[in-house]
């Protein structure tokens, strides 16, 4: 865990201490309580994975103030880790995260926002959150962030806003911002509108290691369709886009 004790050998001393009954108010600070709820949190020959413990030592540290740990609180309370789900306690660590301008817990919070789970479904929130996140380049919240805009969920649909958060991560490279580029441009009756650039992101995407399995055939059955409705002089044009990439029509 990010944050931890350094010496992990006093925190596990600590560890012994706290569980023969020494007050925990005496030795125990944010950072240390942090400390320890990452001993419980991780399975380990020295100290049994706990996670009831280690929510009980995350919740000690959020409580002081502790950022990350407000993040994992929220994450546990989410996934009823030690503890049974609850979205709206979750919902209260990643506001309370999120606050602290923690990228993570922007993203978590805005997709309970955009979903209504732990609070009232409100897309402006949503919006609001993964509009932070991305300021900090969460990847995940400016795909998100972009699809909201493609699809107009909630919020007005702005193709060329979803176009300028997709290109700053297609600039990493990221496979699934390339496949969304792609997706952006095939949509019809819009002002971005390209046959050529739809399908020539697509295969970029397709041809990018890092594209996960999920979306594979995916893109494979969607490329198939495209070259069906494009002409050759479409096709040809697409491929010498690809070669100055290095890449080529599969």
């Amino acid at each position: 865990l990010e944050g931890s004790m350094t010496n992990a050998d006093i925190v596990l001393i600590k560890v012994r201490l706290v569980e023969k009954g020494l007050p925990e108010n005496e030795l125990l600070t944010d950072a240390f309580e942090w400390g320890l709820a990452g001993v419980y949190y991780y399975d380990s020959p020295e100290v049994p994975q706990d996670y009831g413990k280690a929510l009980k030592f995350f919740l000690k540290a959020a409580q002081q103030g502790h950022v990350l740990a407000m993040v994992m609180a929220g994450f546990m309370y989410a996934n009823g880790m030690g503890t049974p789900v609850d979205h709206v306690a979750a919902a209260k660590w990643y506001l309370a995260a999120a606050e602290q301008n923690n990228p993570s817990a922007q993203f978590n919070l805005a997709e309970m926002y955009r979903i209504g789970r732990g609070v009232p479904q409100d897309y402006t929130k949503a919006e609001y959150w993964y509009a932070k996140a991305v300021e900090q380049d969460h990847m995940a919240a400016r795909r998100n962030l972009g699809i909201m805009y493609v699809v107009g969920e909630g919020v007005e649909m702005d193709v060329e806003k979803a176009l300028s958060l997709f290109s700053e991560g297609v600039a990493k490279k990221d496979a699934l911002c390339q496949f969304y580029m792609g997706m952006t441009y095939v949509l019809e009756d819009t002002p971005v509108h390209d046959q050529i650039k739809g399908y020539v992101w697509r295969q970029t995407a397709m041809q990018n290691p890092d594209l996960p399995d999920r979306e594979q055939t995916k893109v494979k059955e969607i490329l198939v369709q495209l070259e069906k409705e494009m002409s050759s002089q479409e096709l040809i044009k697409a491929g010498i886009e690809l070669q100055k990439n290095g890449l080529s029509i599969n």
